[in-house]
């Protein structure tokens, strides 16, 4: 067996030590396949916003390609974590406009509820 490293671990001790999934989050205009695929082999889950695929077919080829790249070779790893994929669905963009009057509103209930609570 090689000579471990100070911050190498094998795969029993890993498993006795992890006690939550790592996860390679969503990121909007960044995550896309090829960091899912990777996050994968890398044995912890991979995920996308489903609105970084630009259209429908476009979506269905993401998935397409990360079922089938990253089926084979992982079982190892999927004992551990069941890293696997995921896709962050987005169903609302708001405009810069609506997004910037619901803060504002969210803001102002905040500031009344903790001048309510101060006594203020």
């Amino acid at each position: 067996m090689p000579e471990r490293g100070r911050h190498t671990v094998t795969l029993q001790e890993l498993r006795r030590r992890l006690r939550l999934p790592v996860i390679v989050a969503p990121m909007f205009l960044v995550s896309g396949p090829e960091m899912v695929i990777a996050a994968s082999k890398a044995g912890v889950i991979g995920a996308f916003p489903s609105i970084n695929a630009r259209s429908a077919e476009e979506f269905e080829s993401w998935l397409e390609r990360i079922v089938r790249e990253t089926d084979e070779g992982l079982k190892a790893w999927r004992d551990v974590w069941s890293a696997g994929h995921g896709v962050g669905l987005i169903d609302d963009v708001p405009s810069v406009a609506e997004l910037l009057d619901r803060l504002e509103a969210e803001y102002c209930a905040a500031r009344v509820s903790l001048a309510a609570r101060c006594g203020s």
